[in-house]
């Protein structure tokens, strides 16, 4: 099959990547760094911000020795076919894992705002039916989806940029009474939201540029998302007093809800979560999308691939339906996925490169001279 007739280009790789991180993340990420950060939180997200330029760096070394293949095809060539199919699988199960939390804490939130008495099922449902419809698309479409629905990010800076009104920056300081443990702690909070970047150790083939420009993108990308996750933190940190950020766990949300737009438009909090709904549809999509990309690659060698994509969305529904939605359920689950996440992110591509380096392999098999 001809690459180029399914590429999209580094201007779509932009979107791709952006929409890949930004979903429940914007919503919670203030409360959930500041618990550790205090008024610190601003430096905590800037240096998640700067380690995820450093391991998009670290791809760039990899890519660059592997050039035109993916992470999966990467670990066949350095590691061989079996270790190759066992890396693949911890992929498939972690994508599946990001899905299913895009999806349990989406329907979490909104059932706490909007759908206080819906069914949980029936929310986990109507995701369902999107992730059938668009989770087997080709790259070229999910991408037009990002592109489509990146605009709405403009609206959170839209709607609460009115709060600036009622703000005490003394509540950033002062900074240096902050722990450096602090800080690294909520770096590590806030590294859970930037997640999606890694996206790219699936996708960099399908991009139609070269690698130099598509890790650039990459890049722009990343800071774009750090700028947006820096705004909302500080916004957050100068607008509540310490007591109550610590308390609340969506404090997007609980600012846009005491912001009046134009003297006459309240409840912007339920405006914004209405339409902040696509924003999550493609996040949860992008990551279907990667699981069955890695499923393809399983089923490379066979001549009739099965499509596995309703099965995906519905071991995803079931997982979400029963597992059920308490604070300290929801914590253990993201605890989880920072540890998976650090392996199938840093672990594994550093792992291969330093492999790679040590037996002098790269794309053509042969030994360095």
């Amino acid at each position: 099959m001809n690459k180029d007739s399914y590429s999209i280009s580094s201007f779509q790789l932009f979107f791709f990547v952006v929409k890949a991180q930004l979903g429940v993340g914007v919503i919670t990420l203030p409360a959930s760094v500041y618990l550790y950060s205090k008024q610190g939180a601003w430096i905590s997200v800037l240096l998640s911000g700067a380690i995820c330029v450093t391991l998009v760096l670290m791809y760039f070394v990899l890519f660059k020795r592997f050039d035109g293949m993916n992470v999966l095809e990467i670990c066949n060539l350095v590691l061989g076919k079996w270790m190759a199919k066992f890396c693949a699988v911890g992929y498939l199960i972690y994508y599946l894992y990001a899905s299913f939390l895009v999806d349990y804490s989406f329907t979490a939130t909104m059932r706490r705002w909007i759908l206080l008495k819906t069914p949980h099922w029936i929310i986990l449902f109507l995701m369902m039916l999107f992730g059938i419809y668009y989770g087997k698309e080709k790259l070229q479409n999910i991408t037009r989806f990002c592109q489509l629905t990146f605009w709405i990010v403009i609206l959170l800076f839209f709607f609460s940029f009115g709060a600036y009104k009622n703000v005490d920056w003394d509540y950033l300081f002062p900074v240096q009474d902050v722990k450096v443990m602090g800080i690294l702690q909520g770096a590590k909070a806030s590294a859970l939201s930037f997640l999606g970047f890694d996206s790219i150790l699936i996708i960099f083939p399908m991009v139609n540029a070269t690698l130099k420009t598509k890790v650039k993108t990459t890049i722009v990308s990343i800071l774009f998302v750090t700028f947006v996750f820096l705004y909302m933190t500080v916004l957050c940190t100068v607008y509540f007093s310490p007591k109550e950020l610590e308390k609340i766990i969506e404090p997007t949300l609980f600012l846009l809800k005491t912001v009046t737009l134009f003297g006459i438009i309240e409840r912007l909090d339920l405006i914004f979560l209405s339409i902040w709904v696509f924003m999550i549809v493609a996040t949860y999509v992008i990551y279907l999308h990667l699981a069955n990309s890695v499923i393809d690659h399983l089923q490379k060698e066979k001549e009739r691939k099965i499509n596995l994509n309703f099965l995906l969305n519905f071991i995803i529904y079931l997982l979400a339906v029963f597992v059920p939605e308490i604070k300290e359920t929801a914590d253990l689950l993201f605890e989880i996925l920072s540890y998976v996440s650090a392996l199938f992110v840093v672990v594994i591509p550093l792992f291969i490169l330093l492999f790679s380096l040590i037996s002098k392999k790269k794309r053509n098999g042969a030994n360095q001279t």
